[in-house]
This record gives C-alpha cells, structure tokens and sequence, in this order.
C-alpha cells in the first residue's frame, strides 16, 4: 500500500491523501502541528495539536488511515507538553519534543514507536 497525492497545508486541522488509489482523510478539532511521510511511502508520522491532544500527540497513521502507534513520551507527564514537529534527518525519523526542560530530539522507529537517541535539540 503507498500514499500518493498527499496534501496538508500548515495551519490546517486536516491532511488529505490516496492510499491505492482510495481517498483517504485525518481529522483533527485543532490544527495539525506536523504532518511527515513515512520514507516508505505506506504511513504518515503526524503531531496533533498539543492543546488537543497532550503529551502523547504523535502518531503513526497506516496508508488506509488507520492508527499504528501513538508515540509515548520521555519525560514524566507533567514536564512534557508535546511533540511540535516530525521531519526526516538524514535516514532517521525525528520528533522535537517540546518540554519544561527545553526541546529534545528523539529518533522514532516508524514501525514500533520505540524511541532512542535522545539528545537536546536547542
């Protein structure tokens, strides 16, 4: 299965795309922090809005739209806001995790959620 014809505008609370040919839409009551395709072609890696949703924010979204995984976090609950951004560095997927203590980057295994190679990002 492969997602062709995404679209997501900033500032948008929805991301749009086909998977095989079948349209194909998340929605969200907020807009949509971050919306990344998996280099894979088969799934989305998207932070919802914080105020929304809370620390556990990011998701890993199937082709068909359907949930993977929701990304946990790193820092105890009440020190984490949310993840702000998911983007690609180099060949690894990357969620800045905004926090009481900074921002922090965590490299994101779009298959299992697990988390690694947290080091602070600003």
């Amino acid at each position: 299965m492969a997602i062709t014809r995404l679209q997501w505008e900033p500032g948008s609370n929805r991301v749009t795309w086909l998977c095989d040919g079948v349209p194909v839409m998340w929605i969200r009551e907020n807009p949509l922090q971050s919306v990344c395709l998996l280099d894979d072609g088969n799934g989305l890696a998207i932070a919802e809005s914080i105020v929304e949703t809370g620390p556990r924010n990011a998701v890993i979204v199937n082709c068909d739209g359907s949930e993977r995984i929701r990304l946990g976090v790193l820092f105890p609950s009440g020190e984490t806001y949310g993840y702000d951004s998911i983007y690609y560095v180099g060949q690894d997927l990357t969620g800045i995790v905004v926090t009481t203590l900074g921002e922090w980057a965590v490299i994101i295994d779009p298959e299992t959620g697990q988390l690694s190679g947290l080091r602070e990002s600003r």
